[in-house]
């Protein structure tokens, strides 16, 4: 038996929802890559410990200064990536505002001298006063100047002192009294002590009947000021003349600063190593002190030199009211550059970072185009989408447009053969 043939012609099935869904694939695709690149996950990465300063050149006294710096340092808190110094000694210092960690400490102290006073402990008192006064006596031949807090611990030997009917030591905390007033007060008289019990301790010339002997001084390293009893007598290597008996040593430098009681008794030498400090505070608050003073010509081999000491990425100067200069050291950059100004916190953090992520995905960029407008509605662009990406987009679309289109143009009709036996 012949087979029956049956042609029949029957329409084929729209391609384009299967091109539509091609087509979203690519975008999600492209979209995936862009969202995932290396460079800029890269960059993320090296976000994470960016160091950061900040410059407070503002004239004025620093108690003025403090309130806006601090709300300032806490606004930047938001920018996470950005590490500011935890070292409280650092971060005064380059706010010009003198301290040291060892006159903390001496605050610490004298805070407990304080309690003990308050608990009528006259014996407790004595005892927490000497490191009290051992941290002030180092801070100040470091060039801190410590004494209003000497004289109120020596003030609480003295109350005790009196207190106690004890003249020698009474009289040994008045003759520290005097000497720490020495240009502030006509007789060195704390206000907390009447007239009549100041009188009762008068001056007098302890050295008379004591012994002289030479003493030597020497530091390691040499260089350091010499301070007897919180006056200071010159620089190490030194010899000088003191009475017997004992005295507050204390030499400071740049190198660190050291003090200690010494009891005096003849001819000899005194020999003190310094503490290292972790930086060279002095060095740093000189360099400060130059780039305020510098002209704008030169103040670019100042932030240089002044950011390579602290090897530190970013630093906000604050210079005039109510905006900060913005200065950032691009990734593969020996330099730092001036970026811009900012009215505030936020956007100074957010123009910083936006520079450090350009000179990491766009290593030709120009750093001294400034990115931010000084105006209060200046917007930073935070899109970190490169140009291939887009316009990989952009193929996608004619991709498929064009892949469409031929669908439509070819023919929708196909013939089947049906046999039948």
């Amino acid at each position: 038996m012949v087979p029956k043939r049956v042609f029949q012609t029957i329409r084929r099935v729209r391609t384009l929802p299967i091109a539509l869904i091609a087509f979203a694939a690519v975008l999600v695709l492209v979209s995936g890559s862009a969202q995932s690149d290396p460079v800029g996950k890269a960059a993320t990465e090296i976000f994470s410990t960016t160091d950061a300063v900040i410059l407070d050149l503002r004239p004025g006294d620093d108690a003025i200064r403090a309130p806006s710096r601090d709300a300032f340092r806490e606004a930047l808190g938001e920018h996470g990536e950005l590490r500011l110094p935890a070292t409280l000694e650092l971060r005064r210092v380059l706010a010009r505002s003198p301290h040291s960690a060892l006159l903390e400490q001496g605050k610490v102290a004298l805070a407990s001298v304080a309690l003990a006073y308050g608990a009528l402990d006259c014996p407790g008192t004595f005892n927490r006063s000497e490191q009290a006064i051992l941290d002030l006596a180092a801070a100040s031949a470091s060039g801190i100047d410590a004494s209003l807090e000497l004289r109120q611990a020596y003030l609480y030997r003295f109350l005790c002192a009196h207190r106690a009917g004890d003249v020698d030591k009474a009289m040994a905390a008045a003759s520290m009294l005097r000497t720490l007033a020495a240009g502030v007060s006509a007789d060195g008289r704390p206000k907390e002590i009447s007239e009549a019990t100041w009188q009762t301790y008068p001056v007098i010339d302890a050295q008379s009947n004591q012994v002289q002997v030479a003493v030597s001084f020497e530091s390691e390293p040499s260089g350091a000021a010499i301070w007897v009893d919180f006056e200071e007598r010159g620089t190490t290597p030194e010899k000088l003349i003191l009475a017997a008996g004992e005295h507050i040593i204390a030499l400071g430098s740049t190198q660190g600063a050291v003090s200690q009681r010494v009891s005096v008794t003849g001819a000899g030498t005194i020999r003190l190593p310094l503490h290292a400090s972790p930086r060279k505070w002095k060095e740093i608050a000189e360099s400060v002190d130059t780039l305020r003073a510098a002209k704008p010509a030169a103040r670019n081999i100042e932030m240089r030199n002044l950011m390579a000491a602290l090897e530190a990425q970013v630093a906000f100067v604050m210079q005039d009211p109510g905006r900060v200069s913005v200065w950032v050291l691009p990734l593969g950059k020996s330099a730092p550059h001036h970026i811009g100004h900012a009215p505030n916190a936020s956007i100074a953090g957010s123009i910083a970072l936006q520079a450090l992520r350009d000179s990491a995905q766009a290593p030709g960029l120009d750093p001294t185009m400034p990115l931010l407008r000084e105006h209060d509605d200046t917007k930073v662009s935070t899109s970190s989408r490169r140009w291939w990406v887009y316009g990989v987009v952009l193929g996608a679309a004619a991709v498929g447009a064009g892949f469409i289109i031929a669908q439509d143009l070819t023919d929708d009709r196909q013939r089947i053969e049906v046999a039948f036996p």
